[in-house]
């Protein structure tokens, strides 16, 4: 019980940081979008 909570906890973090990944590379793009429009 304590040893799958555990990896639930793992996965719930990991997709967090894939979550970060994808708002990161989605503003970036934005951006780059924005200064080829200006």
């Amino acid at each position: 019980q304590l040893l799958h909570h555990q990896a639930d906890q793992q996965h719930k973090s990991g997709n967090q940081q894939a979550l970060g990944t994808i708002f990161a590379v989605a503003y970036a793009l934005t951006y780059a979008i924005w200064l080829i429009i200006q």
